[in-house]
C-alpha cells in the first residue's frame, strides 16, 4: 500500500500542477464493464452483453490535450470477477480485484467539430487483490500491463461536456501471481505464470 500512497500522491500532484496551465485539459468519470473475449459483447442484446461480463472498472481520468495528441492518466477499480488458475494439479479459484493506473496516449484520427474518432494505447500499472485473505500473499505488488483501443470523442453542443464510448484490450505483461507462496501454512508453486488479459467496453465522460 505504500507504493500505491507515493504513486497516487505523485499523480495528484502532477494533475494539480497542469491543471492551470493547460487550456484543453479536462477532468474525467468513466466506468464500463470487462469481457473474456470480443465475441462477448453482442451488439444486438444489451441484456446478452451485460451477462456475459466477467467484472465491470470504474474510476477518473485526467485529458491533457496538446496538439496532435493527448495524455490521459487516471485511476481506476476493476473488479475481474473470478480468477481460475492451475496449482500443483489442482483447480483454484479467487475473487480479484485491482487498483490501477492507466496512462494512455490518444490520436486523433479526425478533427470534427462534434464527432472525433481515435486510438489509444499505453502502460498499465495494476495493483492486485484478493477477495480471499488466504490468497493475498500470492500476489505480487505491482503487476504491468498494456492497453489498446479505439474511440469516439464526442462532443455536447450547449453542455459543455464530452463523451468517449470505447473498445480496449488489456494485455498482461507481467504475471499477478507470485512464483512461489504460502496458503494455509503450505508453500505452493504456480506451474505457469499467470497474467490477466480482458476486453473493455467503457463510456467516459469529461466534466
Amino acid at each position: 500500500m505504500k507504493t500505491l500512497k507515493i504513486l497516487t500522491s505523485t499523480l495528484a500532484l502532477l494533475l494539480a500542477t497542469m491543471w492551470g496551465g493547460l487550456a484543453h485539459a479536462q477532468l474525467g468519470v468513466a466506468g464500463g464493464l470487462n469481457f473474456d473475449s470480443f465475441g462477448d459483447i453482442e451488439t444486438t442484446s444489451a441484456r446478452g452483453t451485460f451477462d456475459n461480463a466477467t467484472g465491470y472498472h470504474f474510476g477518473v481520468f485526467f485529458d491533457l490535450s496538446a496538439a496532435p495528441i493527448a495524455v490521459r492518466p487516471g485511476v481506476f477499480i476493476r473488479d475481474a470477477g473470478e480468477v481460475a488458475f492451475r496449482l500443483q494439479e489442482t483447480d483454484q479459484k479467487f475473487s480479484l480485484s485491482f487498483i490501477e493506473v492507466p496512462i494512455d496516449i490518444r490520436v486523433p484520427l479526425l478533427h470534427a467539430p462534434l464527432v472525433s474518432p481515435y486510438v489509444l494505447a499505453g502502460p498499465v500499472l495494476s495493483f492486485p487483490r484478493s477477495g480471499n485473505d488466504e490468497f493475498d500473499d500470492s500476489l505480487e505488488d505491482l503487476a504491468i500491463s498494456g492497453s489498446v483501443g479505439a474511440g469516439v470523442k464526442v462532443t455536447v453542443p450547449g453542455a459543455g461536456l464530452r463523451l468517449y464510448p470505447e473498445l480496449r484490450y488489456a494485455f498482461g505483461l507481467s504475471g499477478f501471481l507470485k512464483d512461489s507462496f504460502e496458503v494455509g501454512g503450505v508453500t505452493f508453486a504456480a506451474e505457469n505464470t499467470v497474467r490477466l488479459n480482458a476486453v473493455m467496453l467503457r463510456l467516459g465522460v469529461g466534466l
